[in-house]
């Protein structure tokens, strides 16, 4: 474990090397993709000289760094949409839409389609498999929902309702993305409004006193 002039803790393993931030009680992790000779760092081996430039051994040589330049965060990209898809149970079919998915911020329901599933990628390619996804729909979470390596959401009988969800990415070093935002409404059988049974009312009402005008 070495401390760097930023305040920050460096700690080689076995399975790559991480920086923790003690203000923000963060990890943040780095491998031979991020740079270095190897993922595999030796015991021991690990200095900082007077010019405040880190290095650490790996099995495959010794690494020197500027701890402030390997923790600057480039912004990272948002999140794009792969696949909307709609299940209709009343036909026992599935609405999938894939094209000109950058155009859709609002996911309209109607009562005999309440399942949602949508797929989505954060455009970082490098290290994708340490890639992280998470989402809230407001309005129905309570609190953000973690993805374990899927880049997958799926709904099954929204309550009618409007929503708002929000989906995140987070980049191999665990930058998070801003918020990918869709408005979606579920709307509910016609004759679950107040103003179905208005209309419906009106419409009897009429209707019995033509005849009793007849």
């Amino acid at each position: 474990i070495l401390e760097d002039h930023l305040g920050n803790l460096w700690i080689s393993t076995h399975s790559g090397i991480s920086s923790f931030d003690r203000k923000e009680e963060k990890f943040t992790n780095f491998y031979d993709s991020d740079g270095f000779s190897h993922s595999s760092f030796t015991r021991f081996s690990f200095f900082r000289d007077e010019d405040n430039l880190l290095y650490f051994g790996t099995i495959n040589g010794v690494n020197a760094f500027r701890p402030e330049r390997l923790l600057r965060s480039d912004s990272v990209p948002p999140v794009c949409l792969t696949s909307i898809s709609k299940y209709n149970w009343v036909k026992d079919t599935s609405l999938v839409i894939s094209r000109n998915l950058q155009q859709i911020k609002n996911i309209q329901l109607r009562a005999y389609e309440q399942n949602l599933e949508l797929e989505f990628t954060l455009p970082v390619y490098w290290a994708v498999d340490k890639i992280k996804y998470r989402y809230k729909l407001e309005g129905f979470d309570k609190q953000w929902i973690d993805l374990e390596g899927l880049n997958r959401i799926k709904y099954n009988q929204l309550p009618p309702g409007k929503y708002r969800l929000h989906i995140q990415g987070a980049d191999p070093r665990g930058n998070w993305s801003k918020s990918l935002v869709l408005q979606v409404r579920v709307f509910a059988y016609v004759y679950k409004y107040w103003w179905f049974w208005v209309l419906l009312t009106l419409a009897v009402g009429t209707g019995v006193y033509a005849i009793v005008r007849a």
